[in-house]
């Protein structure tokens, strides 16, 4: 459900607002997700020790009701109308599609007759996956999130074997990776996206997710480890608006749903299995092999972008 409402926001932020102002929206939306990730994790907290387990469930519960009550009486339908130069795009890109080896007839609004026997939904990924950069950009799209999920699945373990702090201390961290990212994206990504643009802050953010990833290593004070734990929400903070903003350029505006869509599907791939492979690492290996990996993984994102 999460997943299906975080395409449909970012689907909707891309079909209202014009590419060069497109980075900002899914900035603003990504620091509403920062957000709630700091309140979320403290709210429920005070409700498991104030009041009871079950309670947080509820609460979790009636915030979801509300949000689909909202979606379904306040969400307004964003998809552009056919007129004729969307008629004539689509047609553009069905001419494409069929070049490729692809006979994709639902472009338009239509139905999809393959010629193979293939299901139509395989067959819009596949003429998806042909445009340019897009197989690029969601392979980057699934290596940060995996990178990601090396700092956010272990830190807790890591500061306990390695850093020896507090969960005090682990608290206000994972509060300052969130505080970071909601900064970031509420304010400050709109005037360096204009100045710099959205693939330059991509490749800072993979570089500051990387830096931070094999700094964390080294030892040092408890200050050393805020900037660094920062650096790494700076990171994650840049790069997750500005990729998904350079795929939304790759398709028309009819298209920005299916293609979002597809990116919350690659980033749920790579949260589960970078979730997995950095517990797994951390137990059975060592503590430091998944901050070496995530680095690895940002380093990966730098040459795809």
């Amino acid at each position: 459900a999460t997943a299906a409402q975080a395409g449909l926001a970012n689907a909707v932020v891309a079909d209202t607002l014009p590419p060069a102002r497109r980075s900002h929206g899914l900035a603003l939306l990504g620091a509403a997700f920062a957000l709630s990730m700091v309140l979320g994790p403290l709210l429920g907290g005070l409700l498991a020790v104030h009041q009871s387990h079950a309670l947080v469930g509820w609460v979790g519960a009636a915030l979801q009701v509300a949000s689909i009550l909202t979606t379904l009486f306040l969400l307004r339908e964003t998809h552009p109308r056919r007129d004729e130069r969307s008629v004539a795009a689509t047609a553009q890109a069905a001419v494409e599609a069929r070049d490729a080896g692809l006979l994709v007839a639902d472009l338009t609004g239509e139905r999809v007759v393959p010629s193979n026997g293939a299901r139509p939904d395989r067959l819009r990924l596949r003429a998806l996956l042909r445009l340019p950069h897009v197989p690029a950009l969601l392979g980057v799209t699934f290596l940060s999130m995996f990178a990601l999920q090396q700092f956010t699945t272990t830190f807790s373990g890591f500061s306990d074997t390695r850093l020896q702090l507090s969960e005090t201390h682990v608290t206000w961290l994972f509060a300052l990776f969130g505080g970071i990212g909601a900064l970031v994206q509420g304010g400050a990504l709109r005037p360096l996206a204009t100045r710099f643009g959205d693939r330059v802050l991509a490749l800072a953010g993979m570089a500051c997710l990387a830096v931070g990833s094999v700094a964390l290593l080294v030892p040092g004070p408890l200050w050393v480890v805020w900037v660094w734990a920062a650096v790494i929400g700076v990171g994650a903070a840049l790069s997750s608006p500005t990729v998904t903003a350079l795929l939304s350029h790759t398709v028309d505006q009819r298209r920005q749903g299916e293609l979002l869509g597809a990116q919350q599907a690659v980033t749920g791939l790579g949260r589960s299995i970078g979730a997995g492979i950095a517990g797994s690492l951390f137990v059975w290996i060592g503590p430091t092999l998944p901050y070496l990996i995530a680095a690895a993984a940002g380093v990966a994102c730098i040459s795809l972008l």
